[in-house]
């Protein structure tokens, strides 16, 4: 339908529309080798894509005309390439573009989270994690990246020297590597049954609540002079408006309303005597 309809490429997500958050497993790239089989037009495929192993591997298994992916690449930026791109170089070149292109702060600090990702979950890098959360300056980014670059450099340099080609998520901390969310342990059969399932808090907020004995109401009296409630405690039954009015006119007192219209021309008459 999407090919008569005049589509000139079609890129295919291999997971089910349930399947996010903690249920996003497995993409299933024979679901994308049935579109591609069935299609003239280029299909792209995406899911699981986070390494150059599985951008060669997703061809041979879909022989799709071209490969995506999204989450793969927040993390490793040089994903395509297979090559190791060590997270203070990553972090270096997405300031350089922040500078010249300009973007909200929030963003680059989200990709900051990303590329130092493996390292801050080590505590002894905690204090750099605690700048890159806190800071409103990117400078303050180039400095941590300048830290982890003085920690690990030796390190990288003896990596870089046994490199053998070795799939990315083996790779140390120091050097950008795909994030893989831990898989539920039980799988999901009949992904009908999820379907409109209500997340936690939701339910909880529609529970029924106990209920208790209902506070009896208080009912209000009107203001004699208009449709408004009366003052409880007002001296003639009115409501503040009504009351304010009549206490100015008659020079009047209401303590009720707090009005000390009538003192203040005793007051007043007082003094001028």
């Amino acid at each position: 339908m999407i090919e008569s309809a005049g589509a000139s490429l079609i890129a295919v997500h291999g997971r089910m529309r349930e399947q996010k958050g903690s249920k996003t497993g497995l993409a299933d790239w024979t679901k994308i080798r049935l579109v591609k089989e069935n299609l003239r037009i280029p299909v792209f495929a995406n899911g699981n894509i986070q390494s150059k192993c599985e951008v060669d591997k997703c061809f041979v298994e879909t022989n799709v005309d071209g490969v995506m992916s999204a989450e793969g690449l927040l993390y490793n930026p040089a994903l395509f390439t297979g090559k190791p791109l060590p997270v203070w170089d990553a972090a270096y070149e997405y300031v350089e573009q922040y500078r010249k292109h300009k973007s909200s702060f929030s963003s680059i600090r989200g990709h900051m989270f990303k590329f130092f990702h493996h390292c801050f979950t080590l505590e002894e890098h905690l204090e750099l994690r605690n700048i890159v959360g806190k800071t409103h300056s990117v400078d303050d980014f180039v400095k941590v990246a300048d830290q982890l670059k003085q920690r690990y450099q030796f390190e990288y340099e003896k990596f870089i020297a046994a490199y053998d080609d070795q799939h990315a998520k083996n790779f140390p901390v120091f050097i950008c590597k795909p994030y893989y969310r831990p898989l539920e342990t039980t799988v999901i059969e009949n992904t009908s049954e999820t379907v409109g399932e209500q997340p936690l808090k939701k339910k909880i907020k529609t529970m029924k609540k106990p209920k208790g004995p209902k506070a009896p109401k208080i009912l209000r009296q009107l203001c004699s002079q208009c449709p408004h409630p009366r003052g409880l405690k007002c001296d003639f039954g009115y409501c503040r408006t009504c009351c304010r009015q009549k206490s100015y006119v008659e020079k009047l007192n209401c303590v009720g309303h707090g009005f000390q219209f009538r003192s203040k021309m005793l007051k007043s008459e007082n003094e001028k005597s």
